[in-house]
């Protein structure tokens, strides 16, 4: 014999189904419920929007990389007031084509 929840067989509901199912009616466990959603899909979004403001920085932070380096071998003489120029021309160009999703100093 199986024993019903709501005229359907208990066995044929996932464990974890059941117990939502169980502790539904209770109100502590369904707010809890919701705040754990939006706490986690707040996590993921903020999580994704991060992943994809790396990599849309990641061309701007490889051109600084090759600046760096050429510096080091010596193709471009060592001068802070060039890289600042550098700097203030990269970051410009970040500016105008990420638009609002550049990183702020």
């Amino acid at each position: 014999m199986c024993t019903t929840l709501n005229g359907v067989c208990a066995e044929l509901i996932p464990r974890h189904v059941r117990t939502l199912k169980n502790d539904f009616w209770q109100p502590d466990a369904l707010i809890d419920l919701m705040n754990t959603s939006t706490q986690e899909m707040t996590k993921v979004v903020n999580s994704f929007k991060h992943s994809v403001e790396l990599a849309q920085a990641m061309p701007f932070d490889m051109v600084r990389e090759q600046y760096a380096k050429a510096v080091q071998a010596g193709l471009i003489r060592r001068s802070m007031l060039d890289w600042a120029k550098f700097e203030q021309q990269v970051h410009l160009l970040e500016q105008i084509t990420l638009g609002p999703l550049a990183r702020k100093v």
